[in-house]
C-alpha cells in the first residue's frame, strides 16, 4: 500500500471538508464512519471492514475509471453515493464477474466468508461513493445519473477527491479503507 496515494486522498478529503462550497463536513464524514462502524451488527470484526472496504474500493475505482471514459463518474456518484444500502449502486458499476472476484479476494483478504461479503457490499459501495461525493460542488450532487446516450454528462470536474481517486495508476496503492481510518482519527 502507498502511504503517499492514501494521505493524498485523505488531504484531498480534508480541503474538502475545509471549503464550505464543497458536499464535505465534518458531520457528513461521522455519519459515513458511524455507519461504517456498525456494518455486521457488531458480528463482523471492524478490521474485516475495513479490508473490504478497501477493496470494494479497488473495484469501484475500476468501474468508475470505466464510466469517466462516457463522461458519467461524477453523475454515478451523486446517484449512489450515501449510507443507506442500495443494490443498483453495485450493479451500476461492477458486472457479475467482478462481483465474484471482488467477494472471493475479500473471503481470502478479510476471513469474511463470502455470504458476509455480499450481503455487505450494497452498503459498503454506496458508502465508498459518499466519501467520493464529499469532493463535489454543494450544486453537483443535485444531477443524477442517466445514460450517456440520451443526456449531457456530468464532468468530475471540480471534484479533486474523485479526480485523485480516478487518477490512481491502478496497482492498487490506494487504499479507501486506510483512508477512512485515518479519516476517523481526524474526527476523535
Amino acid at each position: 500500500m502507498s502511504i503517499a496515494k492514501t494521505m493524498n486522498l485523505f488531504n484531498t478529503l480534508l480541503n474538502a471538508i475545509d471549503d464550505p462550497a464543497k458536499e464535505a463536513s465534518t458531520d457528513g464524514l461521522s455519519t459515513l464512519l458511524g455507519t461504517l462502524q456498525q456494518l455486521g451488527g457488531g458480528q463482523v470484526d471492524p478490521k474485516a471492514v475495513q479490508g473490504l472496504v478497501g477493496i470494494a474500493g479497488k473495484y469501484v475505482r475500476t468501474g468508475l475509471q470505466e464510466q469517466q471514459a462516457s463522461g458519467n463518474a461524477q453523475a454515478i456518484v451523486n446517484q449512489y453515493g450515501g449510507t443507506q444500502p442500495s443494490e443498483a449502486a453495485v450493479t451500476a458499476l461492477l458486472s457479475v464477474p467482478q462481483i465474484e472476484q471482488l467477494v472471493q479476494e475479500a473471503e481470502t483478504r478479510t476471513g469474511l466468508d463470502a455470504g458476509t461479503v455480499r450481503s455487505l457490499l450494497p452498503t459498503v459501495v454506496p458508502m465508498v461513493l459518499a466519501l467520493l461525493k464529499m469532493g463535489g460542488s454543494k450544486g453537483d450532487a443535485a444531477t443524477p445519473a442517466t445514460p450517456a446516450a440520451t443526456s449531457p454528462t456530468v464532468p468530475t470536474g471540480d471534484n479533486a477527491l474523485l479526480n485523485s481517486f480516478l487518477d490512481s495508476d491502478g496497482d492498487g496503492d490506494l487504499d479507501v479503507g486506510d483512508a477512512l481510518k485515518l479519516a476517523s482519527r481526524f474526527l476523535r
